[in-house]
């Protein structure tokens, strides 16, 4: 990479795709819904909750990737607004996944874009 590019040019922000994926809250050895994602990328998610979180908190948490994979995750809250139903919409960057957790992600957000590509294009539909 050229020394003349800045740090912005290399720190792009990963591809997000809308899926809402269940989440379960991981508590020591109990297990409780948390909520949906609003929102994923390889390097984090936006979810709503009913359940409090202060920005800067690590929450662990299982994704259920439906028909490929249920996650384990660890991510940092990053912003937190309140909404008027009572629930909360949180932005987390994930601090820890597995690699096999990462590709489980990347996979779907390539199928989610594939998908969204044909239906915007027109594939698939009959004539």
């Amino acid at each position: 990479m050229p020394a003349s590019r800045s740090r912005e040019d290399h720190t792009a922000r990963a591809v997000r795709v809308d899926a809402r994926w269940p989440l379960t809250l991981i508590d020591g050895r109990s297990r409780r819904p948390l909520g949906t994602t609003d929102n994923v990328s390889v390097s984090g998610m936006r979810f709503r909750s009913a359940i409090p979180i202060r920005a800067g908190g690590v929450v662990f948490a299982e994704i259920l990737i439906p028909g490929r994979a249920r996650i384990s995750v660890a991510a940092r809250v990053l912003r937190r607004e309140a909404l008027s139903d009572g629930q909360y919409v949180y932005g987390a960057r994930f601090a820890k996944v597995s690699d096999e957790g990462k590709r489980h992600i990347g996979d779907a957000i390539l199928a989610i874009r594939r998908a969204t590509q044909s239906a915007d294009y027109g594939f698939g539909r009959a004539a």
